[in-house]
Order: structure tokens, then sequence, then C-alpha cells
């Protein structure tokens, strides 16, 4: 038996670092995973009055995603007038998120949302253009692709904390983080 190979990531670099045949201080270097020069940026101002347009992306036949709760925050929260809401993911109307989200839209009364399903991924670099927040409520996300390409469009972010990438948000600053519950 011999020893499995392995290696280090990293995906930043110090301002002295210089990546050599493509590594760092031992560690190879992937640079950014997301290029911001691939998304439609646009000033968002929103003023008081207007609907606040959220994203929740994800699968839609994972329960660890739960998309749901974005429909149980606002109908607790009392702000189902406040914003519009969308969800675009992989499924269908009978994956078992979108049953989850019909289910809880009909027990809260919320019925002003719109669903997506199956957009080309070449395709949502258009679309976050049209959203103002990415509202992310999984849990044990590895890490959360979705939310560095909603920052790279500029949008500002709500996650759980249990989305690891959520350690790239200044909290109140680019977006906040709420714990996961176990439900």
């Amino acid at each position: 038996m011999g020893i499995l190979p392995k290696q280090r990531i990293c995906t930043t670099l110090g301002k002295n670092d210089k990546p050599v045949d493509g590594y760092v201080h031992g560690a190879r270097f992937l640079p950014y995973p997301v290029e911001v020069k691939d998304f439609s940026l646009r000033e968002r101002t929103i003023n008081l009055g207007d609907r606040v347009k959220l994203l929740c992306v994800g699968s839609l036949t994972n329960d660890r995603k739960r998309p749901w709760m974005v429909l149980e925050a606002i109908a607790l929260a009392g702000i189902q007038d406040l914003v519009d809401v969308t969800f675009i993911g992989l499924g269908n109307e009978e994956s078992t998120g979108a049953q989850k989200i019909a289910a809880v839209s009909s027990e809260m009364g919320f019925s002003d949302f719109s669903m997506k399903y199956n957009i080309p991924h070449h395709r949502m670099y258009d679309l976050y253009k049209d959203y103002d927040v990415l509202v992310h409520p999984a849990r044990k996300e590895p890490f959360g692709m979705v939310v560095l390409e909603a920052m790279a469009a500029g949008l500002a972010l709500i996650t759980s904390d249990e989305v690891r990438v959520s350690s790239c948000l200044g909290n109140s600053i680019t977006g906040f983080t709420f714990k996961a519950n176990k439900n």
C-alpha cells in the first residue's frame, strides 16, 4: 500500500505572494472561481416603499437547500407586500423542494412568488442583475458557489451560518447570516 497523494489549495494571495509554477507556499493556487466580468452589474438602490426583489437559487431536489424557509421567514416577518420572490432551481414542480414551497405558500397564505426550473448556468449570470438580494438558507453547505456568483453580481446576501462561503461576507456590510436551525 502506498500513500495516497494529497494537495493543499489556496484561492487568495498575500500582498507579496507570487505563484511559482502554480504554487504558493506549497499549496496549489486556484484563482477565484467566479469572474466578475461575466456578470451584469447595476446600481442597486431601494427606496422606502419599493418592493425588494429576493432570489433563492438551489436544487429543488435536495432537502438541505431548504428554499421553502424563505417563504416561512417572509410570512413570519409579515413582509409579503414588500418583497417579490423568485426561486430558481434544478428540478420541476414535482420535486420535493417545489412541493414544500407550494405547501408552505398555501399554509402561510403567500401566493406572490415565481418558480423557474433548470436555467442553464451561463444564463444565470445575466439573471442576477434583476434581483436585489440572494437568500441561501441551506444547511451543511460545503461552499455555495451561488453565493459567490451573487456577490460578483453585486447582490446583498442573506445566508445561513452553515453555508461555508458565508465566511466571505462582511456581516452587516455585504449581507447577513442567520443561525441555521435543525428543521
